[in-house]
């Protein structure tokens, strides 16, 4: 019999948050845990403007044709991010 926490889902989670040095903080990205759940949540809400915002970041050879797909084109190693652009 597994007794609860011991069962291989559980032993999969690591809960434990190490904090970063306050000088490599500082010049992060991405500023808390907090900031981090937002941007992650919105991404899965709203991909499509999410994707499209990451991607005006980047600098292209040629402009992308659509910010990251929805649909099928999500799906598995089929997913298609940034199409038609370089």
């Amino acid at each position: 019999m597994v007794e609860e926490g011991q069962n291989l889902d559980s032993s999969l989670r690591e809960n434990r948050v190490f904090a970063a040095p306050t000088e490599f903080a500082a010049k992060a990205h991405v500023k808390s845990v907090e900031q981090y759940e937002a941007m992650y949540r919105r991404s899965v809400e709203q991909p499509e403007e999410f994707w499209g915002e990451a991607a005006g970041e980047l600098e292209w050879f040629a402009p992308l044709d659509e910010g990251s797909g929805t649909g099928e084109r999500w799906v598995g190693a089929g997913a298609k991010w940034f199409v038609g652009a370089s």
